[in-house]
């Protein structure tokens, strides 16, 4: 998935609504972390059923991770474990 690559930004970390192709708006973190705790969140509260979010590094492109939403839960698939290890 080719992501919109931002070089130069305070806060790198933003989510991307899978399905409607663009960011979250004010959804934008400068630590990996945060951001993933911020997308579940956001899938606890406004997400739909078959919803997915993306936790996006906006420097590279780079897939940290995905949040989809189940109809009891909501699931978290790490892409890349390095990135996400070093920001907890």
């Amino acid at each position: 998935m080719n992501h919109p690559i931002i070089e130069d930004t305070k806060r790198p970390f933003r989510l991307w609504h899978w399905k409607n192709k663009k960011y979250l708006p004010w959804r934008n973190y400068n630590n990996a972390f945060r951001a993933v705790i911020g997308a579940w969140v956001w899938q606890k509260k406004f997400g739909k059923v078959g919803d997915t979010i993306e936790v996006i590094d906006v420097r590279t492109g780079q897939l940290i991770g995905q949040y989809k939403r189940t109809p009891t839960s909501v699931t978290f698939h790490k892409e890349n474990h390095r990135v996400l290890n070093e920001a907890i």
